[in-house]
């Protein structure tokens, strides 16, 4: 019979363990991919209220278009019920290229290109990439911290600003940027009691510039220059 015939041998021993080892390695990984998808720690923070105000916590919704060359962009609409919107940095610079040691010329025309689009997205009210002020402005509620207006400007906050700022600019930039103003009036504003920061929003809906030339500088090896006319 089949099991007489059927003996322990050192290989069908080590095809067991093999085996077993497999399972195991298949539930160890599904388990991991379940505790990562239900990871909410890259999530956006609750959005605190007062007065008894309250916002749903969606983020941004996108929608796809592609155009007669092909090319595909998406861009954030805004969720219709919430103020918040995702504030992604790598959306807009290539991670591999900021953390890569030695940068060719193209390369680094092309960062600068990327650092730039982020500076804009800082201070360009009608810029919404990065930080979507114009869809805050018009969703948040009165009374809660996400809007002010300061000297009857709107500003829409920059959800943990702070940290947001500090993880591609040095202080000393950040500053200048509090510094730096549109027709006499600040482009980002910082609340000296709460110490949240703010961006200023489009009073027009659209760039009143146009960028015209990107001119590259060679300053060492870990530092270049990126002149912008516009």
């Amino acid at each position: 019979m089949l099991e007489d015939k059927f003996k322990f041998t050192r290989a069908n021993i080590i095809l067991i363990v093999v085996n077993v080892v497999l399972v195991l390695f298949v539930i160890f990984a599904s388990v991991q991919l379940i505790i990562s998808l239900k990871d909410s720690s890259g999530e956006i923070p609750e959005l605190k209220t007062t007065a008894g105000k309250s916002s749903t916590k969606e983020a941004d919704a996108t929608s796809t278009t592609v155009t007669e060359t092909t090319t595909t962009t998406t861009k954030k609409q805004g969720n219709a019920t919430s103020p918040y919107y995702n504030a992604d940095i790598y959306s807009i610079l290539d991670k591999e290229l900021v953390q890569k040691d030695t940068l060719s010329k193209e390369e680094r025309i092309t960062l600068g290109k990327q650092y730039f689009k982020v500076l804009e997205g800082l201070l360009e009210g009608s810029d919404d990439d990065l930080i979507n002020v114009t869809h805050l402005l018009k969703t948040a509620k009165d009374g809660e911290k996400d809007k002010v207006t300061i000297n009857g400007n709107n500003y829409g906050i920059i959800y943990g600003g702070k940290d947001f700022l500090q993880t591609f600019l040095y202080n000393d930039v950040i500053n200048k940027l509090l510094r730096m103003t549109k027709n006499d009036i600040n482009v980002i504003y910082k609340d000296s009691s709460t110490r949240e920061y703010y961006k200023l929003g489009s009073t027009t809906g659209q760039k009143e510039y146009e960028v015209n030339e990107f001119t590259y500088s060679y300053v060492s090896e870990s530092e270049f220059k990126m002149t912008v006319v516009y």
